[in-house]
């Protein structure tokens, strides 16, 4: 393991050594549509500008890859090339508009790939937090991680917890001894599956004749008598249920939002694509989203995903006004939405990834969340509306359902990405080569770092799990997201960055093979690639001039210490983050965080 963060720091060590590869190009200076009559004129002009100069800037820009000077006005970048180009930009400025970078990286603003941003807000309005995962050793140890958290909180209206193995047969009348007169909600590992005991059921109006979202596939389950247990199945019927019978409060929800904000600045982050609002209302998110925005709190762009579940729980119909309304109703400066999330499967360790044969441990290829005709209806839907198209597809025969749809609904305005495609077979990165700017957004830790619960159950299927170079060489453009929901260091980028950089075989622990991302193909996946897959590239995702001034300035400091602490034998684990924290954050111009 030491072998492995060792390597996985000098990695980082060298990303920060970058010679930089500087232009002498030098643009125009726009002229000015403000009056030049006066000295005050020019003055307050000059004194707008902002000079940052001797970095190592990766940019994004393919045409520009390296720069050692930036120009900030007005929120926008002015000039990005060497600083004998930027001459004319530091005549007669003002000492301290001008920062010297001391030779620091400097990349532009992260944009985080796959989040469940707003959820996650609200699960923290409801004080949520996720058990160890050693406590998932047995129900007995994981429900003692209930009971302290329920006699820790006893003000709690209702409670929420999280990391439960999506393994155990827990039902409410074991949560009922725990807690019986508030709603409580026992949240499986990757959202797919939940627990709840009889206040919860009776808050949600979930009896007997409650109907099954998709029989056998996402469902109550129920006793011989037709009476829900308590544990339920698959991600459609957990949030549904969830949307029942949890109530989020609006000023808990907008507090806890600034709270994810700052947090998500600390790692760099200037925006966000979120993967779905799950078991909360579109409307109430957005509203609140809106609310900060008119505050002046809303300094990040966010990029909202709608859900459909299929035909089965929502006709399509609805969903599409849902969508028209979204987006004509909420898109701002900062607020995009626009895209259709779907599912195609559910997860390994839920043994709910569609595959094309059985588990090894288990008679069963997965579920269907949604057929090859509910993903194609509603592709076509999102290709109509001008819409993104975004599909969840783990197994291969989920991937191959996904393609299919993709395949007939042919070239569209909007973007078409598929999340996770972690079965990869050859024959499937093939037939996504050929789908016209198709996007796939992956989780680069989950193919270093993976737990033996997700793995297991597939076998030698390993050798093409999570061939993502492969994906990138077969001209598919990839971009990164965390798709973590409680453990907030797995939501750091750089930890992904050095992930996607050091797949190779040489240590056992190690499940892959194949050639690492280099470190600028690592920094576009999360930064343009993922602007552009929410079609906000023309304004976010890279420094060029006229974009959004979105930076980070990161510390050498941090990094000397880890490797430091390496040399002493310190022990340190992969998810030990300390080193990666960003120094200066900046946002349209502004400085939006500085490490502490």
């Amino acid at each position: 393991m030491k072998k492995r963060l060792l390597s996985m720091l000098l990695s980082l060590c060298t990303l920060f050594t970058f010679t930089a590869c500087t232009t002498t190009q030098q643009p125009a200076v726009p002229e000015s549509t403000g009056q030049k009559t006066t000295d005050q004129a020019a003055e307050a002009q000059v004194s707008d500008i902002t000079v940052y100069k001797n970095g190592v800037i990766y940019t994004s820009n393919p045409s520009q890859d390296y720069v050692d000077t930036l120009v900030v006005q007005d929120g926008k970048f002015l000039y990005a090339g060497d600083e004998a180009g930027a001459a004319q930009y530091m005549q007669d400025l003002p000492s301290e508009n001008i920062v010297d970078l001391d030779g620091r990286l400097v990349t532009p603003g992260f944009i985080e790939g796959h989040t469940h941003f707003s959820f996650m807000a609200a699960m923290k309005s409801l004080g949520y937090i996720e058990i160890p995962s050693e406590a998932n050793d047995s129900p007995e140890t994981a429900l003692a991680e209930l009971k302290k958290f329920v006699e820790e909180h006893p003000d709690y209206d209702q409670y929420a917890i999280g990391n439960f193995s999506q393994q155990f047969d827990i039902n409410k009348d074991m949560l009922d001894e725990i807690c019986a007169d508030k709603p409580v909600i026992c949240i499986g590992m990757g959202l797919h599956c939940g627990y709840v005991n009889t206040e919860f059921l009776k808050r949600g109006n979930i009896t007997k004749d409650s109907v099954d979202a998709i029989p056998g596939q996402t469902y109550y389950e129920r006793d011989a008598e037709g009476n829900p247990t308590g544990k339920i199945v698959e991600l459609p019927q957990t949030w549904i249920a969830f949307s029942q019978a949890i109530k989020i409060d609006n000023e808990k929800l907008q507090k806890a939002y600034l709270e994810m904000i700052d947090l998500y600045h600390s790692f760099g982050f200037t925006g966000v694509a979120e993967g779905g609002f799950l078991g909360l209302d579109d409307y109430q998110m957005l509203d609140n989203l809106k609310a900060l925005e008119d505050k002046g709190d809303l300094n990040m762009v966010i990029c909202p995903a709608n859900i459909w579940y299929g035909h089965t729980i929502t006709p399509l119909e609805e969903i599409e006004n849902r969508l028209i309304t979204c987006k004509e109703t909420y898109t701002t400066d900062l607020i995009k939405p626009g895209t259709l999330k779907m599912w195609a499967d559910g997860t390994l360790g839920a043994h709910s990834a569609l595959l094309r044969e059985p588990y090894d441990d288990k008679d069963t290829c997965g579920v269907y969340l949604n057929t090859v005709e509910d993903l194609t209806d509603a592709a076509l839907m999102c290709k109509e509306n001008d819409m993104n198209i975004h599909y969840h597809a783990i197994g291969d025969k989920a991937i191959e359902n996904a393609l299919t749809a993709l395949e007939a609904v042919g070239e569209t305005t909007g973007s078409k990405s598929i999340v996770h495609f972690q079965i990869s077979a050859s024959d499937l990165i093939e037939r996504a080569s050929k789908i016209d700017d198709l996007i796939v957004n992956i989780t680069p830790t989950w193919a270093n770092v993976f737990v033996s619960e997700e793995i297991d159950p597939i076998g030698d299927r390993r050798n093409i799990f999570g061939l993502y170079k492969e994906v990138k060489d077969a001209g598919i453009t990839v971009n990164f997201g965390a798709d973590s929901n409680g453990e907030e260091t797995a939501w750091n980028p750089v930890l992904m960055i050095l992930a996607s950089m050091l797949r190779n075989p040489d240590e056992e622990t190690l499940l892959l093979k194949g050639e690492p991302f280099s470190f600028e193909e690592a920094v576009d996946a999360y930064t343009i690639n993922v602007a552009k897959e929410r079609r906000i590239d023309n304004e976010y995702g890279s420094i060029e001039v006229g974009k959004s001034a979105d930076f980070v300035i990161w510390n050498l400091d941090t990094v000397a210490e880890a490797l430091e602490a390496i040399a002493t034998e310190t022990d340190l684990e992969p998810t030990n983050t300390e080193f990666v924290y960003a120094d200066k954050v900046y946002f349209k111009g502004d400085k939006i965080y500085q490490h502490e």
